[in-house]
């Protein structure tokens, strides 16, 4: 049995939210999850807020039979008529755009929360160890150094014939895999690339017209890195952010021709930094966590 610290503070609740959809499979691994943490940590009260949308195996059976255990969760049930479109590098505007819809949907749902708490997004397919929660407020005191927004370094893992034919056996090569919602403090994005000095894939020597080879990345011995936005899949937001009526997830077409999308998480992260004045972070030392597709 443990206890969980933002600094001095004991943390007493963490309000747990996810968007779940066709991810059955899945969902065995993330109850698993959440099973070990009520029983480890004993003195912190996990709630837990799920939107399902309309899954055609057995998401939303097993959703709702996990909230039904526990009367303080909730499950907010949509069925989109028309499901999205996920093109190429899944910047289209249809995908970026109703994910949007959908996240705040569910945040409208549920808020306000209780104030001064920690809200934890869990994107589907995020593998990640027991011990999470410890290490990550183990590498920071959020509160009393200003953070709003904390995520795990989320690792991409590299699939044989999926994403490399070279490969042989699954592979993780220190990819921070949400590279279009990463944004440095210079405001600049590395996207297509992330921009992390750590990552095997980002750094390999490249053409000499590419900029990101000779623009400055964020330094690996930075264990906790400020960003100007982030997301990654695993991801702390203190609940003062989602009470607040406009900080909000947000896009634009960027390219009709190409059907290119803003990303919903610049949006969302300008609006945390110059509305609470907070800072937003990614523990590059919390990475025993990976995304498959």
């Amino acid at each position: 049995m443990s206890a969980l610290y933002d600094g001095n503070r004991k943390i007493n609740t963490i309000h747990i939210l996810g968007m779940y959809r066709q991810n059955e499979a899945y969902l065995s691994f993330l109850f698993k999850r959440f099973h070990e943490w009520e029983v480890y940590y004993q003195d912190v009260t996990f709630i837990y807020y799920f939107i399902e949308n309309n899954s055609k195996d057995n998401t939303r059976e097993l959703l709702t039979k996990f909230i039904k255990d526990r009367p303080k969760s909730k499950l907010v049930l949509y069925n989109l008529k028309k499901d999205y479109e996920n093109v190429g590098d899944g910047t289209n505007f249809n995908r970026i755009s109703t994910l949007t819809k959908l996240r705040n949907l569910l945040i409208d749902k549920i808020t306000p929360l209780p104030k001064n708490e920690w809200a934890l997004f869990i994107d589907s397919n995020i593998y990640f160890q027991d011990d999470i929660l410890s290490s990550m407020f183990d590498q920071v005191k959020p509160t009393d150094e200003n953070i709003g927004m904390m995520s795990a370094y989320s690792q991409q893992l590299f699939l044989p014939k999926l994403h490399s034919p070279n490969l042989t056996k699954p592979a993780i090569l220190s990819h921070y895999y949400d590279t279009y919602s990463v944004v440095d403090t210079n405001n600049i994005s590395f996207f297509p690339k992330c921009p992390f000095e750590k990552c095997k894939v980002c750094t390999r020597k490249a053409q000499n017209t590419d900029k990101t080879m000779t623009t400055p990345r964020i330094k690996k011995d930075q264990p906790v890195a400020e960003v100007n936005s982030c997301f990654g899949g695993f991801v702390l937001i203190k609940t003062d952010v989602l009470n607040h009526p406009q900080i909000r997830w947000s896009t634009m077409c960027l390219n009709l021709d190409e059907d290119k999308s803003t990303c919903e998480h610049w949006a969302f992260c300008d609006r945390l930094r110059n509305i609470m004045k907070l800072k937003i972070v990614v523990l590059q030392n919390v990475d025993a966590i990976y995304r498959t597709i």
